[in-house]
């Protein structure tokens, strides 16, 4: 609901907010993508750890 009209499930935006009718990312998508960030982010974590020390 951005701009307010009520969607049927299954619909995430309506098409005045998507006038290209682009598919929007499937939660498994967007879980990935969460994932890989957090898994690079721990990763330049521990190499600036090691190079700290």
């Amino acid at each position: 609901m951005r701009c307010g009209v009520a969607l049927p499930p299954g619909m995430s935006v309506c098409r005045r907010c998507n006038p290209a009718g682009l598919p929007s990312p499937s939660s498994t998508q967007a879980h990935a993508t969460v994932f890989l960030s957090m898994l690079v982010a721990a990763f330049v974590i521990g190499l600036l750890l090691m190079l700290k020390t």
